[in-house]
C-alpha cells in the first residue's frame, strides 16, 4: 500500500488493464470483503488512465488497519455482482 491509499486523500488505484480486463463496463460500485467474511462497500471511478476506489475505501483502510507497505491482493470472485475478495499481507516491522 502506498501512503496515498492508507491516509488522506484514501484513494486507491487499481491497474486500469485490470478493470478493462474484469470489470464491466462503468462499473460504479465493488464489493470488498475480506476472509473472515466482513463486507464494504466501496464506490469507483474509471477514466482513460486509471481506475480508482473512492467512497467506502477509507472504512475498508481503517476497519483492517492497513499501512503503508502492507500488500493487498484483489481477487475478483464474482464478475456480475463486482465482489472482489481481499487477501492483506502485513508489512514487518523491526
Amino acid at each position: 500500500m502506498r501512503s496515498s491509499y492508507v491516509s488522506y486523500p484514501f484513494l486507491m488505484n487499481l491497474p486500469v488493464g485490470f478493470a478493462r480486463a474484469y470489470l464491466k463496463e462503468n462499473v460504479q460500485c465493488v464489493t470488498l470483503w475480506v476472509s473472515d467474511g466482513r463486507r464494504w462497500q466501496v464506490q469507483c471511478s474509471s477514466v482513460t488512465y486509471r481506475f480508482r476506489l473512492m467512497k467506502g475505501w477509507k472504512e475498508f483502510v481503517l476497519d483492517n488497519d492497513l499501512e503503508e507497505d502492507d500488500i493487498c491482493i484483489f481477487e475478483l470472485v464474482d464478475w456480475k455482482r463486482t465482489e472482489m475478495k481481499v487477501a492483506i499481507f502485513r508489512v514487518l516491522r523491526l
